[in-house]
């Protein structure tokens, strides 16, 4: 995978500065693999090729377990 893109906003606040930081993860070496390593009937497949290419590092966390899952469902290897 990439390297993680990091954008730094900061805004000040009447009651104090706050830092919003947004990280995100480029996804588009997933996506290849799912297009080349799978079935053009797996569901992973066309979930992952819906995706955006860059998710935040929270969205991808919380997707990659469900991704994982459907490996398995789906009989599929990592390799």
């Amino acid at each position: 995978m990439k390297a993680m893109r990091v954008n730094t906003h900061i805004s000040n606040g009447n009651e104090s500065d706050i830092v919003e930081r947004s990280e995100h993860i480029d996804i588009h070496r997933v996506k290849l693999w799912a297009k080349v390593n799978l079935p053009e009937i797996s569901h992973l497949r066309e979930i992952l090729l819906l995706e955006e290419d860059l998710l935040s590092v929270y969205e991808f966390l919380a997707k990659m377990n469900i991704w994982i899952k459907l490996i398995e469902l789906e009989g599929h290897s990592l390799n």
